[in-house]
């Protein structure tokens, strides 16, 4: 039996500070457009599960959202790390990538 498992889903088998993943913005197969409720559910278990941060995976979806990413995690006092820079800028904890701006200089 063969199981594709995400890069989050993977690290999630051997380092035990990766205990939850949770998706949010998976196309509508239907509509062929990605929701905001599903973002919203996972920032809702988030709390519910009382995690001690976040990691948010680069993706299209969630860089159009950066601003409520960001708000949630300042009015909810949830260290959060990104992959583009202007998270950070944006009030983020700590990112790990390059200025998203920068790259199409």
């Amino acid at each position: 039996m063969f199981f594709a498992l995400s890069p989050l889903q993977f690290a999630n088998c051997f380092l035990p500070v990766c205990r939850n993943t949770l998706e949010a913005g998976r196309p509508d197969a239907r509509l062929l457009r990605k929701d905001d409720t599903e973002l919203e559910a996972a920032l809702t278990a988030l709390l519910q599960q009382e995690v001690g941060g976040s990691l948010v995976a680069s993706d299209p979806f969630f860089d159009s959202r950066r601003a409520r990413l960001v708000a949630f995690a300042r009015e909810n006092r949830l260290p959060g790390i990104y992959q583009f820079r202007e998270y950070a800028l944006d009030g983020g904890l700590i990112s790990y990538g390059p200025s998203l701006t920068e790259t199409y200089r």
